[in-house]
Protein backbone atom coordinates (compact mmCIF):
# COMPACT_ATOMS: atom_id res chain seq x y z
CA UNK A 1 0.00 0.00 0.00
CA UNK A 2 1.30 3.57 -0.70
CA UNK A 3 1.30 5.84 2.30
CA UNK A 4 -1.21 9.11 1.96
CA UNK A 5 0.41 12.57 0.71
CA UNK A 6 1.95 14.51 3.31
CA UNK A 7 2.79 18.07 3.99
CA UNK A 8 6.71 18.36 3.66
CA UNK A 9 7.83 19.23 7.24
CA UNK A 10 9.78 21.99 6.30
CA UNK A 11 9.19 24.70 3.39
CA UNK A 12 10.65 23.97 -0.22
CA UNK A 13 11.92 26.75 -1.99
CA UNK A 14 8.92 26.51 -4.42
CA UNK A 15 6.49 26.36 -1.70
CA UNK A 16 7.78 29.27 0.51
CA UNK A 17 7.38 31.33 -2.62
CA UNK A 18 3.90 30.09 -3.70
CA UNK A 19 0.93 32.63 -3.95
CA UNK A 20 -1.80 30.15 -4.24
CA UNK A 21 -2.49 26.93 -3.08
CA UNK A 22 -5.38 24.49 -3.38
CA UNK A 23 -5.01 21.00 -1.56
CA UNK A 24 -8.54 20.30 -1.58
CA UNK A 25 -10.18 17.23 -3.29
CA UNK A 26 -13.55 15.99 -3.65
CA UNK A 27 -14.25 12.93 -1.36
CA UNK A 28 -16.00 9.69 -2.45
CA UNK A 29 -19.70 10.16 -1.85
CA UNK A 30 -20.06 8.14 0.97
CA UNK A 31 -17.22 9.60 3.00
CA UNK A 32 -17.44 13.57 4.29
CA UNK A 33 -14.34 14.20 4.05
CA UNK A 34 -10.91 13.84 2.59
CA UNK A 35 -8.54 11.25 4.24
CA UNK A 36 -5.78 11.09 1.68
CA UNK A 37 -4.09 14.35 2.57
CA UNK A 38 -2.28 14.65 6.10
CA UNK A 39 0.50 16.82 7.88
CA UNK A 40 0.74 20.51 9.68
CA UNK A 41 0.06 24.06 8.88
CA UNK A 42 3.26 24.69 10.21
CA UNK A 43 4.96 24.31 7.00
CA UNK A 44 3.07 27.47 5.72
CA UNK A 45 4.70 29.98 8.75
CA UNK A 46 7.11 31.09 6.06
CA UNK A 47 4.49 31.72 3.15
CA UNK A 48 4.82 35.38 3.22
CA UNK A 49 3.37 35.89 -0.51
CA UNK A 50 0.85 33.67 0.07
CA UNK A 51 -2.79 34.52 -1.70
CA UNK A 52 -5.07 31.44 -1.30
CA UNK A 53 -5.31 28.94 0.20
CA UNK A 54 -7.45 25.65 0.59
CA UNK A 55 -7.23 22.89 2.73
CA UNK A 56 -11.57 22.35 2.71
CA UNK A 57 -12.66 18.91 4.12
CA UNK A 58 -8.85 18.04 5.16
CA UNK A 59 -9.71 15.03 7.49
CA UNK A 60 -5.87 14.78 8.60
CA UNK A 61 -4.21 18.44 8.05
CA UNK A 62 -3.59 19.40 11.74
CA UNK A 63 -1.83 22.42 13.28
CA UNK A 64 -2.17 25.77 14.74
CA UNK A 65 -3.88 29.02 12.78
CA UNK A 66 -0.91 30.85 14.06
CA UNK A 67 0.96 29.34 11.35
CA UNK A 68 -0.61 31.76 9.35
CA UNK A 69 0.23 34.77 11.29
CA UNK A 70 2.87 35.92 9.11
CA UNK A 71 1.26 35.36 5.95
CA UNK A 72 -0.29 39.37 5.60
CA UNK A 73 -0.95 38.66 2.22
CA UNK A 74 -3.81 36.55 2.27
CA UNK A 75 -6.86 36.81 0.43
CA UNK A 76 -8.69 33.69 0.72
CA UNK A 77 -8.28 31.08 2.82
CA UNK A 78 -11.48 28.15 3.10
CA UNK A 79 -10.08 25.53 6.26
CA UNK A 80 -13.90 24.25 6.62
CA UNK A 81 -14.08 20.70 8.08
CA UNK A 82 -10.98 20.72 9.12
CA UNK A 83 -11.38 18.81 12.36
CA UNK A 84 -7.91 18.81 13.85
CA UNK A 85 -6.96 22.30 12.76
CA UNK A 86 -7.17 24.52 16.35
CA UNK A 87 -6.30 27.95 17.04
CA UNK A 88 -7.06 31.52 17.69
CA UNK A 89 -8.76 33.43 14.97
CA UNK A 90 -6.57 36.46 15.83
CA UNK A 91 -4.65 35.19 13.50
CA UNK A 92 -5.94 36.56 10.34
CA UNK A 93 -6.05 40.40 12.31
CA UNK A 94 -2.93 41.08 10.41
CA UNK A 95 -4.02 40.14 6.83
CA UNK A 96 -5.77 43.69 5.76
CA UNK A 97 -6.54 42.24 2.37
CA UNK A 98 -8.41 39.19 3.30
CA UNK A 99 -11.63 39.09 0.96
CA UNK A 100 -12.90 35.50 2.23
CA UNK A 101 -12.44 32.69 5.71
CA UNK A 102 -14.04 29.90 6.19
CA UNK A 103 -13.37 27.56 9.15
CA UNK A 104 -16.64 26.40 9.27
CA UNK A 105 -17.95 22.54 10.51
CA UNK A 106 -20.87 20.96 9.16
CA UNK A 107 -20.98 17.84 11.32
CA UNK A 108 -20.92 17.20 15.16
CA UNK A 109 -17.44 17.31 15.78
CA UNK A 110 -14.62 18.77 18.87
CA UNK A 111 -14.12 22.21 18.07
CA UNK A 112 -10.96 23.67 19.04
CA UNK A 113 -11.45 27.11 17.32
CA UNK A 114 -11.15 30.29 19.65
CA UNK A 115 -11.04 33.95 19.88
CA UNK A 116 -12.84 37.29 19.48
CA UNK A 117 -14.84 38.56 16.32
CA UNK A 118 -13.00 41.88 17.05
CA UNK A 119 -9.93 40.23 15.52
CA UNK A 120 -11.79 41.40 12.13
CA UNK A 121 -11.77 44.88 12.75
CA UNK A 122 -8.75 45.92 10.59
CA UNK A 123 -10.28 43.42 7.53
CA UNK A 124 -11.70 45.79 5.85
CA UNK A 125 -12.05 44.39 2.71
CA UNK A 126 -13.56 41.16 4.01
CA UNK A 127 -16.20 40.03 2.25
CA UNK A 128 -17.04 36.28 3.24
CA UNK A 129 -17.06 34.94 6.90
CA UNK A 130 -18.26 31.50 7.38
CA UNK A 131 -17.40 30.57 11.11
CA UNK A 132 -20.67 27.75 11.78
CA UNK A 133 -20.27 25.76 14.60
CA UNK A 134 -17.07 27.21 16.28
CA UNK A 135 -18.52 27.23 19.53
CA UNK A 136 -15.99 29.00 21.50
CA UNK A 137 -15.76 32.18 19.44
CA UNK A 138 -16.94 35.19 21.26
CA UNK A 139 -17.76 38.46 20.29
CA UNK A 140 -20.14 41.52 20.09
CA UNK A 141 -21.54 41.59 15.57
CA UNK A 142 -20.66 45.38 16.29
CA UNK A 143 -16.97 44.21 15.99
CA UNK A 144 -17.72 43.52 11.91
CA UNK A 145 -19.47 46.44 11.30
CA UNK A 146 -16.45 47.78 9.79
CA UNK A 147 -16.78 45.36 7.09
CA UNK A 148 -18.32 47.27 4.94
CA UNK A 149 -17.97 45.08 2.31
CA UNK A 150 -19.45 41.70 3.92
CA UNK A 151 -21.80 40.55 1.99
CA UNK A 152 -22.03 37.04 3.78
CA UNK A 153 -21.56 35.99 7.50
CA UNK A 154 -22.73 33.08 8.69
CA UNK A 155 -22.00 32.66 12.64
CA UNK A 156 -24.84 29.73 13.17
CA UNK A 157 -24.28 27.57 16.76
CA UNK A 158 -21.79 30.56 17.78
CA UNK A 159 -23.07 30.57 21.31
CA UNK A 160 -21.25 33.36 22.97
CA UNK A 161 -21.44 35.70 20.40
CA UNK A 162 -24.00 38.49 21.28
CA UNK A 163 -24.79 42.27 19.31
CA UNK A 164 -27.69 43.91 17.56
CA UNK A 165 -28.05 42.98 14.32
CA UNK A 166 -28.87 46.49 13.63
CA UNK A 167 -25.62 47.19 13.14
CA UNK A 168 -25.86 45.76 9.72
CA UNK A 169 -28.65 47.50 8.32
CA UNK A 170 -27.18 50.94 9.83
CA UNK A 171 -23.57 50.40 8.33
CA UNK A 172 -24.13 48.91 5.45
CA UNK A 173 -25.81 50.40 2.18
CA UNK A 174 -28.11 48.81 0.71
CA UNK A 175 -26.50 48.35 -2.87
CA UNK A 176 -23.11 46.99 -1.80
CA UNK A 177 -24.73 45.45 1.79
CA UNK A 178 -25.14 42.28 3.37
CA UNK A 179 -26.68 39.84 1.17
CA UNK A 180 -26.90 36.53 4.05
CA UNK A 181 -26.41 36.88 7.89
CA UNK A 182 -27.36 33.45 9.07
CA UNK A 183 -27.28 33.66 13.21
CA UNK A 184 -29.54 30.45 13.51
CA UNK A 185 -29.47 28.66 16.61
CA UNK A 186 -27.47 31.21 18.63
CA UNK A 187 -28.60 30.89 22.56
CA UNK A 188 -26.62 34.43 23.33
CA UNK A 189 -28.05 37.68 23.50
CA UNK A 190 -28.94 38.76 19.82
CA UNK A 191 -31.12 41.68 19.90
CA UNK A 192 -33.26 43.97 17.10
CA UNK A 193 -36.24 44.52 15.30
CA UNK A 194 -36.36 42.74 11.72
CA UNK A 195 -38.84 44.65 10.45
CA UNK A 196 -36.17 47.75 10.45
CA UNK A 197 -33.25 45.33 9.33
CA UNK A 198 -35.24 44.01 6.31
CA UNK A 199 -36.55 47.48 5.47
CA UNK A 200 -33.17 48.66 5.56
CA UNK A 201 -31.46 45.57 3.85
CA UNK A 202 -34.39 44.17 1.56
CA UNK A 203 -32.24 42.04 -0.68
CA UNK A 204 -30.55 40.28 2.75
CA UNK A 205 -31.33 36.27 3.34
CA UNK A 206 -31.49 36.84 7.51
CA UNK A 207 -31.84 33.32 9.13
CA UNK A 208 -32.37 34.19 12.97
CA UNK A 209 -32.14 32.58 16.24
CA UNK A 210 -35.58 31.14 17.27
CA UNK A 211 -36.77 34.22 19.50
CA UNK A 212 -35.54 36.59 16.95
CA UNK A 213 -36.89 34.07 13.88
CA UNK A 214 -40.32 34.16 15.61
CA UNK A 215 -39.91 38.05 15.91
CA UNK A 216 -39.18 38.20 12.27
CA UNK A 217 -42.49 36.03 11.27
CA UNK A 218 -44.41 38.52 13.23
CA UNK A 219 -42.44 41.47 11.76
CA UNK A 220 -43.42 39.90 8.26
CA UNK A 221 -46.86 39.66 9.05
CA UNK A 222 -46.90 43.06 10.40
CA UNK A 223 -45.08 44.71 7.21
CA UNK A 224 -47.82 42.88 5.02
CA UNK A 225 -50.39 44.53 7.13
CA UNK A 226 -48.74 47.92 7.21
CA UNK A 227 -48.95 47.46 3.42
CA UNK A 228 -52.37 46.54 3.05
CA UNK A 229 -53.07 49.58 5.38
CA UNK A 230 -50.29 51.87 3.28
CA UNK A 231 -52.78 51.49 0.15
CA UNK A 232 -55.81 51.84 2.02
CA UNK A 233 -54.85 54.88 3.49
CA UNK A 234 -53.22 56.52 0.39
CA UNK A 235 -56.88 55.49 -1.08
CA UNK A 236 -58.85 57.23 1.72
CA UNK A 237 -56.40 60.32 1.65
CA UNK A 238 -57.23 60.70 -2.21
CA UNK A 239 -61.18 60.19 -1.59
CA UNK A 240 -61.16 63.15 1.03
CA UNK A 241 -58.92 65.19 -0.93
CA UNK A 242 -61.68 65.13 -3.55
CA UNK A 243 -64.25 65.62 -1.87
CA UNK A 244 -62.58 68.44 0.07
CA UNK A 245 -61.92 69.68 -3.30
CA UNK A 246 -65.62 69.33 -4.45
CA UNK A 247 -66.85 70.68 -0.88
CA UNK A 248 -64.54 73.63 -1.80
CA UNK A 249 -65.75 74.47 -5.05
CA UNK A 250 -69.30 73.79 -3.79
CA UNK A 251 -69.05 76.44 -1.13
CA UNK A 252 -67.16 78.83 -4.06
CA UNK A 253 -70.44 78.79 -5.92
CA UNK A 254 -72.35 79.25 -2.97
CA UNK A 255 -70.38 82.37 -1.95
CA UNK A 256 -70.76 83.51 -5.65
CA UNK A 257 -74.42 83.25 -5.81
CA UNK A 258 -75.18 84.84 -2.22
CA UNK A 259 -72.51 87.88 -4.02
CA UNK A 260 -75.02 88.05 -6.86
CA UNK A 261 -78.09 87.88 -4.77
CA UNK A 262 -76.37 90.75 -2.34
CA UNK A 263 -75.59 92.88 -5.12
CA UNK A 264 -79.18 92.38 -6.44
CA UNK A 265 -80.92 93.34 -3.33
CA UNK A 266 -78.24 96.54 -2.96
CA UNK A 267 -79.93 97.81 -6.31
CA UNK A 268 -83.55 97.04 -5.40
CA UNK A 269 -82.91 99.25 -2.30
CA UNK A 270 -81.20 102.03 -3.85
CA UNK A 271 -81.96 102.43 -7.32
CA UNK A 272 -85.96 100.86 -7.57
CA UNK A 273 -86.87 103.46 -5.03
CA UNK A 274 -88.96 101.01 -2.95
CA UNK A 275 -90.01 97.92 -2.13
CA UNK A 276 -92.26 98.44 -4.62
CA UNK A 277 -90.19 99.74 -7.06
CA UNK A 278 -91.65 103.31 -7.31
CA UNK A 279 -90.85 106.58 -4.48
CA UNK A 280 -91.26 106.57 -0.87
Amino acid sequence: TTSPPHLPTSPPYHLSTSKSLHLTTSPPPHLPQNTLLEGSLDVFSVCLNLKVIDLSRCAKVYGDLVAFKSCQKLEHVAIGDCPRVFGDIGAFGNCPNLKHLDLSISYNTHRRITGDIAAFKTCRQLESLLLASCYTITGNLLSVGACVHLTTLDLSWCNKIEGDISVFASSFKVTNGLKRLNLAALHSAITGDPVDFVTRLPGCELVLPGDLKRADEAAANKAAALSAKAVEDYEASVAAAKAAKEAKETAAKEAAAAKETAKAAFRFDHVGGGPLGGPL
